[in-house]
This record gives C-alpha cells, sequence and structure tokens, in this order.
C-alpha cells in the first residue's frame, strides 16, 4: 500500500482548492499526471462526495472536475428527458 506523500497531498489540496473557488461560473478541469491507482484511491477516501468536486482516474492520469450551475442544469434537463422516455416506453 502506498500513501499520498505530503508533498503530493498539498499539491493535490491546492488543485482541490483551485477547482472549487467560485470565482468563474464555468467549469474548472485540472488535469494531473502520474498518479498511481493508490493515491487515487487515498484521495477519494479524503475528498467527500459534497465537496464539489468530480474525481476521474485513468491510466496515470487524474482529473479534477468542478461542474457549475451550467452543468448541473443539463444534467437534471437529461435526467428527465430520459425520465419521460422510459415512462412512455413502459
Amino acid at each position: 500500500m502506498s500513501l499520498i506523500t505530503p508533498d503530493k497531498l498539498q499539491h493535490f489540496q491546492a488543485m482541490i482548492e483551485l477547482a472549487k473557488s467560485q470565482e468563474r461560473d464555468d467549469e474548472q478541469i485540472f488535469i494531473i499526471n502520474n498518479v498511481t491507482w493508490e493515491d487515487y484511491k487515498n484521495l477519494l477516501e479524503i475528498t467527500s462526495e459534497k465537496s464539489g468536486i468530480l474525481l476521474k482516474y485513468c491510466r496515470e492520469n487524474l482529473e479534477l472536475m468542478s461542474p457549475r450551475s451550467r452543468h448541473e442544469i443539463y444534467k437534471e434537463n437529461i435526467g428527465t428527458l430520459l425520465e419521460c422516455y422510459f415512462f412512455a416506453t413502459l
């Protein structure tokens, strides 16, 4: 098991804070390379689901994304369309 070193943790926390900043209404996306799977799992434990940050991992690349209101509106609209479709096809 590998632990996130203090330097890496500080770097990840700084990126998360940047992504969470409310100065802009558009999405903030950061990609960090050379992240181990263990680091990713540890970050999932550290960041809560309510932090407003989405973490994605693929082939040692970590993507931090903070969806904004526009993203949430699209998500809700697509969800509503899917609900209507599935109810209509029952």
